[in-house]
């Protein structure tokens, strides 16, 4: 196993007899010795040269002075420890050594394991020593180097300490700024806000706690800084609080950017909420028919639809459309949908026939919006009750006959718009007799989950339009509002709901 080296020493004595003693019982016990030396320009010299692990050198020179100069020079300058050497007799220079802060101190006479317990003892204080300069150092450049403000108070609030970034930060120097009382910074109508939360902090004994303010600099201007303060303790006795504060006056800015154009948003999507609500269709009144309508977007905004409007005087068109996503994009996309839908609907156009066209459309102009719909559409022989029916990719709609009070579903009868597919549309003939519903709804319902994540489902919405198909439209879509919300614990859809139900009711 190989030892460490002991370390090499430099005799600084301008006495050649006590040099040459001190040097045999270094060299004695193994320390390499690597020169003598009576002035402090020699010892620079050997100093510079060989670069020894410690100087021992004596309390006085020849002319009886202290050594300080001597002992500064080699510990500050060259950083190399010191241990002083001194008779047996009492020094009157002894206080005066200690001033200079040696290492260590040899009393002569000593034995030969005190003289290296001594040069042990001294090596490892400097090595200690070193460490915590080095420690101070990178703290002070850290805390005198850092853009953020790092201050200390006494336990009258008043500052103690505040490193050079205040001084960049505020305009007042650091003269100007230790002894104040900290509120005297801050902008006076958050000073009462900034003292009651720093007097809960005393009063609470918390670690810490956040605070934004606004401080005004020496200039009249204002920055914002975002402060965390934490108490100073001292045997359990709070001395006062520190604190790091980061200017957040940027982000303050741009918070009150984001939040104007938050509000011009909101002012917009109302705006389009409006305009949405007003193009929902009035249902007119029927002599034998009784119409219904839900409609409840999860957001402001919604991409789910219905429209309803008469083709003639007596053939009525309903459709339920649901697009895919939430938002502004949504909406757009189920606008142009609807428009297209109105613009190709006709009396001598079936709801297959007008599926696809709108469909051939959507692929044409929208493809690139990377959206989908589903729809159904109905219409409505008034005089006979007879119907067609078509729909794509949408959920299936649900008939009830009140001969035998069952509910039967109407299935899908072809694609999704906007997706491209070989796939072709048809259509469903239907009647509606007295007594009779017919519900179109989106997915929003079915999939309506309670809080455990369930779903739900068609079963649900069946078994609730068999029990109120009795009642009026309008109550049959309350009933199914009121079970919704009960199901899911009255919490947000999570999905736009629409639907429509048209009962025929009893020749009066």
């Amino acid at each position: 196993m190989d030892c460490m080296p002991l370390p090499s020493v430099l005799i600084i004595e301008d006495d050649p007899s006590v040099s040459r003693e001190v040097r045999q019982r270094l060299e004695a016990r193994g320390y390499p010795v690597i020169g003598q030396a009576a002035t402090l320009p020699d010892a620079a010299a050997h100093i510079d040269r060989r670069r020894p692990d410690i100087c021992l050198t004596d309390i006085t020179n020849g002319r009886g002075t202290v050594s300080i100069d001597i002992a500064h020079a080699v510990r500050h300058e060259h950083r190399v420890p010191v241990v002083f050497m001194t008779g047996a007799e009492p020094n009157p220079h002894l206080d005066q050594a200690r001033a200079a802060r040696p290492s260590s101190f040899i009393r002569f006479p000593i034995t030969d394991h005190e003289l290296v317990m001594a040069i042990d003892l001294a090596i490892e204080h400097h090595a200690i020593e070193m460490r915590y300069r080095e420690s101070e150092r990178l703290y002070r450049h850290l805390v005198e180097g850092t853009v953020d403000i790092i201050l200390q108070t006494d336990v009258r609030g008043r500052f103690i300490y505040i490193n050079p970034a205040a001084e960049k930060l505020t305009g007042y120097s650091l003269d100007e700024i230790i002894g104040v009382y900290y509120l005297k910074f801050v902008h006076k109508d958050y000073r009462g806000r900034i003292k009651e939360i720093l007097e809960s902090l005393f009063a609470s004994g918390k670690p810490n706690d956040y605070v934004e303010f606004p401080l005004v600099t020496k200039h009249g201007s204002t920055i914002w800084l975002g402060q965390t303060v934490s108490l100073l303790m001292d045997h359990g006795a709070i001395t006062g609080f520190q604190a790091v504060s980061r200017d957040i006056t940027k982000q303050k800015e741009l918070e009150t950017v984001k939040a104007r154009y938050q509000k011009r948003i909101r002012y917009e999507i109302s705006s389009l909420r409006e305009l949405q609500a007003a193009q929902q269709p009035r249902l007119p009144r029927f002599p034998e028919y009784d119409l219904a309508t839900l409609f409840l977007p999860v957001e402001d905004i919604s991409g789910d639809f219905f429209d309803a409007f008469a083709l003639t005087p007596e053939r009525y068109q309903i459709i339920v459309c649901d697009v895919s996503g939430h938002g502004i994009t949504s909406s757009y996309f189920g606008a142009e949908i609807r428009t297209l839908f109105r613009m190709m609907s006709s009396p001598n156009r079936t709801p297959a026939e007008l599926i696809r066209l709108v469909n051939r459309s959507v692929i044409e102009h929208f493809r690139a919006l990377d959206y989908f719909a589903t729809v159904a559409v109905c219409q409505i022989d008034l005089p006979s009750g007879a119907m067609l029916y078509s729909s794509g990719g949408h959920p299936e709609s649900l008939i009830f006959r009140a001969a035998d009070k069952t509910c039967t579903t109407i299935g899908g009868t072809g694609p999704l718009i906007g997706i491209p597919t070989p796939r072709d549309h048809s259509d469903i003939e239907l009647r509606l007799e007295a007594g009779d519903c017919l519900l179109m709804y989106t997915d929003g319902i079915t999939e309506m989950a309670d809080p455990s994540g369930a779903l739900y489902g068609v079963d649900a919405l069946t078994n609730e339009l068999v029990y109120n198909a009795r009642y009026s439209a309008q109550d049959i879509i309350f009933s199914i509002i009121s079970k919704l919300y009960e199901f899911n614990g009255y919490n947000n859809p999570g999905d736009d709901v629409t639907a429509v139900c048209v009962k025929k009711t009893p020749r009066t």
